[in-house]
């Protein structure tokens, strides 16, 4: 079982699916039970789009050994088909793997999860620069590039509730993963006791 196995996965890596299926689907027959030959036949069969796309067999493949390859594929055939909450789970569960599949995971899971929660992804702070002047401090800490930023300062009060808000400011240039930038605050120098109730 394992040989055509190996086949299917030399023809997969030689970009030729439709040679690797059948090898796959030999493996198969010979020994149903083998994680490894359903991920091999439901990824060639999600290269080549046929069918479900490979569903069923990564579906299987998955249940057998839940690997970041069959969960990509599978999260990856859950968000085409609009099923957004599976499509996150599914590359949730396969970001935690350092493989090169596991990482475009996490970048699908940041780039879904980004659309409702974007905040979590953006560190902002405010400090004052050599002039004391208060600027505004980003990070963008989402694996993919980030742009149309937009901050709004707040003053609060003893209570540490929000009693004024200031003009929204946006930062002009789109930030790649980690990078940094400080934009004016607009607010000009102000006192500590201001400067201590300011937030972004």
């Amino acid at each position: 079982a394992r040989f055509p196995q190996l086949q299917g996965d030399i023809a997969l890596a030689q970009k030729n699916p439709q040679a690797a299926l059948a090898h796959y689907q030999k493996s198969i027959a010979l020994d149903d039970g083998y994680f490894a030959s359903h991920l091999g036949a439901g990824s060639a069969q999600y290269q080549l789009r046929t069918g479900d796309r490979g569903e069923a067999e990564l579906t299987r493949s998955a249940k057998l050994l839940p690997t970041a390859p069959a969960l990509y594929y599978l999260g990856s055939i859950a968000k085409e088909a609009g099923n957004r909450q599976r499509a996150m789970e599914l590359f949730k569960g396969a970001a935690g793997s350092k493989s090169e599949l596991g990482k475009q995971a996490a970048a699908e899971y940041a780039r879904m999860d980004f659309a409702e929660n974007g905040t979590k992804y953006i560190a902002s702070g405010l400090q004052a620069d050599s002039r004391g002047q208060i600027v505004a401090v980003v990070e963008n800490r989402a694996p993919f590039p980030v742009s149309q930023i937009l901050l709004t300062p707040v003053l609060l009060d003893a209570n540490g509730r929000v009693a004024q808000e200031g003009r929204q400011i946006r930062v002009n240039k789109a930030l790649k993963p980690g990078e940094r930038a400080s934009v004016n605050a607009g607010v000009g120098s102000v006192t500590d006791e201001v400067r201590s109730r300011l937030r972004i």
